[in-house]
């Protein structure tokens, strides 16, 4: 097994909207407090690449993944095979113009973005190198559900997943990669 791995920065450098609640409909960020990143894997076993990438946004839509599904064509990488994640974050730019009905965006990012996600996809490529892969479960109480019959609350009679998978890479000599 071969895996390649990289990592991009996608922190804004103006001010943007930002995506999660409709009170900032219209309303731009006003600073940055921490940076945001899209973190890639690319998976080789001889026969198939995949292409796993975990974003620090909200959510994407084909604006984002089509590209990136073409990019990964020309790296060897079947459409079908490439995977965008998102961390789900309601203090991260909008990047869905697609869904966008009552938000603005901002093209220039945007466009940034799309390229960043197409670079760090082929730096992964070129970062392809023997590995090996260890997966565990752990877990996190962090969490809660907060959807209720009236809204939103903390709703403690429903479930919530406690379990945090982990993907481990390290090299031939049990040195971690990521």
């Amino acid at each position: 097994m071969k895996v390649g791995i990289a990592k991009v920065n996608l922190t804004p450098e103006m001010p943007v909207t930002i995506d999660g609640f409709a009170s900032r409909i219209g309303k731009l960020s006003e600073g940055v407090a921490h940076d945001i990143y899209a973190n890639c894997a690319v998976l080789d076993n001889g026969e198939t690449r995949v292409c796993i990438m975990g974003l620090d946004v909200l959510a994407v839509d084909d604006y984002l993944l089509v590209p990136v599904r073409q990019a990964a064509e020309k790296l060897g990488i079947p459409a079908a095979n490439v995977m965008l994640n998102t961390s789900h974050g309601h203090a991260s730019p909008n990047v869905t113009p697609c869904r966008s009905f009552m938000r603005s965006y901002e093209d220039e990012y945007l466009e940034a973005t799309r390229e960043k996600l197409c670079e760090v996809m082929a730096a992964a490529v070129d970062d392809l190198a023997e590995a090996r892969l260890d997966y565990t479960v752990g877990s996190c109480a962090l969490g809660l559900n907060r959807r209720g019959r009236d809204g939103l609350w903390e709703n403690p009679a429903k479930s919530i997943d406690l379990d945090v998978p982990v993907l481990r890479v390290t090299s031939p000599e049990n040195e971690l990669r990521g």
